[in-house]
């Protein structure tokens, strides 16, 4: 959590923001220059490191845990598979909104088997050729390896983080297109190319002029649609991007700088502190494990991906909860009565 919400986000941002003193700003390439001042750089390095603790707050505050069952079962190994692969392969957006966060839960609920692990890795690195991209990969990696993750320490972590950054760019990426890895460039200006987008996508955000309800739409399930409201992923394109580059499908991706305000800060302290409550409210281990994995495995897209995201993603994961909550309060109702009611039979026999 302090590596990915705190120590990354300050390098990542901060880099740039330093190399831009200089001259009061840096030009960045991606379908055409696009300009990003010092003040811009500084406001988005600062907006992600106080959002970045305010995550690790909630997290440590609200004393979230890991709590699996241990006893394996090999239906619900299945259903996790059939989840994963569904949530990759159904193109239906609502349906992939409600797979993934299944997903974590089922993940999460109990132990798997060691060729369960085997069978994701083979439809991960699948995906990735098929062009679904690395995201199934990292997450499924982040997920197996948990338990020796959180025993390195800090320093193994940022080094380990740092390898991954390069096999994803040196090594995923190029699979992800079909070319052999180290076939391409393999010099140092090839690996910034790829975070230059990002930063233009911050910047693009950081002036977007949507209104107040924007905020929120983008951070509640079926909010956006049910307003009416265009996606800010869409408007920051248009406005960033050459008509060529927009109309052939090129996309900048979201970022939570649209949250860097005083009304963004607040929008986001409300929900915190909604889901706060929602955690205290049900004292689960279940949600409790689903909530900190989630933070966990989306870590390392912090810095490139916005907290309305997030936030969406949860609401979802609660949803879940409460389903399987209900089904498994209608399971133990019905063993009690059927226990009862064979009580009484014997007592009548």
């Amino acid at each position: 959590m302090l590596l990915m919400y705190i120590i990354l986000p300050v390098v990542f941002y901060g880099v740039p923001y330093g190399l831009s003193l200089e001259h009061g700003g840096k030009v960045l390439y991606f379908f055409g220059a696009h300009y990003i001042d010092s003040t811009s750089f500084s406001i988005i390095l600062l907006g992600h490191l106080i959002l970045g603790l305010l995550i690790v707050f909630f997290v440590f505050n609200n004393r979230l845990y890991v709590s699996v069952i241990l006893k394996k079962n090999g239906f619900d190994d299945f259903l996790l598979v059939v989840v994963f692969v569904s949530s990759f392969v159904i193109n239906i957006a609502i349906i992939k909104m409600i797979l993934y966060p299944l997903y974590i839960v089922l993940y999460m609920r109990r132990k798997r088997y060691k060729v369960t692990d085997f069978i994701l890795y083979g439809f991960c690195f699948g995906f990735m050729l098929g062009k679904e991209g690395r995201h199934p990969l990292i997450q499924t990696l982040l997920l197996t390896l948990l338990p020796s993750l959180s025993r390195a320490s800090l320093f193994r972590l940022a080094l380990l983080s740092v390898i991954a950054i390069w096999c994803m760019v040196y090594i995923l990426q190029p699979l992800k297109y079909g070319f052999v890895p180290f076939s391409i460039n393999t010099d140092i200006e090839y690996f910034f190319q790829h975070l230059q987008p990002i930063y233009i996508g911050a910047d693009l955000s950081l002036h977007f002029q949507g209104s107040k309800t924007a905020l929120f739409a983008e951070s509640v399930p079926f909010l956006k649609s049910g307003a009416d409201l265009q996606s800010v992923i869409e408007i920051i394109s248009s406005e960033g991007l050459s008509r060529e580059a927009f109309d052939s499908g090129v996309r900048y991706g979201s970022n939570s700088a649209m949250y860097f305000s005083g009304f963004g800060f607040l929008a986001v302290l409300l929900f915190l502190t909604l889901f706060k409550y929602i955690t205290s409210l049900f004292k689960s281990n279940l949600l409790s494990t689903c909530f900190l994995m989630y933070f966990v495995v989306y870590g390392p897209y912090f810095i490139r991906r916005t907290i309305g995201s997030y936030f969406v993603d949860l609401f979802t994961l609660v949803f879940i909860f409460l389903v399987f909550k209900i089904l498994i309060e209608f399971s133990v109702k019905g063993k009690k009565v059927n226990h009862v009611e064979c009580i009484h039979f014997y007592q009548r026999r």
